[in-house]
């Protein structure tokens, strides 16, 4: 159930600090603070421990069970105690949004949030509503659309692939899009997954795999090869929870290549 504690030296104002973090932490997130005299290299200044817990309350700075880390590009400090790391469980939200497990680099299993299916619905939160004609309709909540832009946009590079086209992705373009999908369950941002190094090479792509439900589909097409052969009639078509529905003929795109691409991608905010 490990989590992080964070140090910010004297100079930094801890409100600036809380409300630039406020997309990590959550906005209904309980925090606890303390000074103290010498922190990582020994300068003054304060721990925070968000979501407090045991051994992570911010009443305590303990170099000697503690690993810290500056963090990448800033000038602050996080930490955890050796023997308990951040882990799914101790940085998970209160709510999260339903998805696939996928190993990252850590070894531990992330949920990685469903944002669109095969049959092309976002299926991302929305609010319920009347439109500008005063009908019913579902809106699309801004905090979820830039992880819809993007698994959207990841979408059309696969589906080329099935077509045989030679399809570029960029990892600098697409991380932040891994970024945003962990941010959605878990208090994590650019500068916590980068420090435990959850995101790789090979595992990117399971990410954004998951985020299209892709493994829903991998298992319909697995279950139809199984059917064919075992049945000289296979059937004519079955359904799966996501909304996928059975396709004679339909053939997974091959893998795309990871490589450099001009595709661009905005930021999220809070990264």
């Amino acid at each position: 159930m490990g989590a992080f504690l964070y140090f910010l030296p004297e100079a930094m104002a801890k409100e600036k600090f809380l409300a630039e973090r406020a997309p990590i932490f959550g906005p209904n997130c309980p925090v606890a603070t303390r000074s103290v005299n010498a922190g990582p290299e020994g300068q003054p200044g304060t721990l925070i421990a968000p979501n407090p817990g045991p051994g992570r309350d911010g009443k305590a700075f303990l170099p000697t069970k503690q690993v810290w880390h500056r963090a990448p590009g800033a000038s602050w400090f996080f930490g955890w105690l050796k023997d308990d790391p951040p882990s799914p469980e101790g940085l998970a939200r209160e709510s999260t949004l339903p998805g696939h497990l996928v190993c990252l680099g850590d070894g531990n299993p992330w949920q990685i949030p469903v944002a669109r299916f095969a049959t092309g619905e976002i299926v991302l939160p929305k609010a319920l509503g009347l439109d500008a004609a005063g009908n019913f309709a579902l809106r699309p909540l801004p905090e979820f659309s830039y992880l819809a832009d993007g698994a959207e946009k990841f979408w059309q590079a696969w589906s080329g692939a099935a077509k045989g086209e030679m399809v570029t992705i960029d990892f600098e373009k697409y991380w932040p899009i891994a970024v945003e999908a962990l941010r959605l369950n878990y208090r994590v941002g650019a500068q916590e997954v980068s420090v435990l190094g959850l995101v790789t090479t090979p595992n990117l792509w399971d990410v954004l795999k998951a985020l299209i439900d892709w493994p829903t589909v991998e298992k319909f097409l697995e279950e139809q090869e199984a059917q064919k052969k075992t049945s000289d009639d296979p059937g004519a078509g079955s359904s799966t929870g996501s909304g996928v529905t059975d396709s004679p003929g339909t053939t997974p795109p091959v893998s795309p290549t990871l490589n450099s691409t001009s595709e661009e991608f905005e930021t999220p905010n809070g990264e």
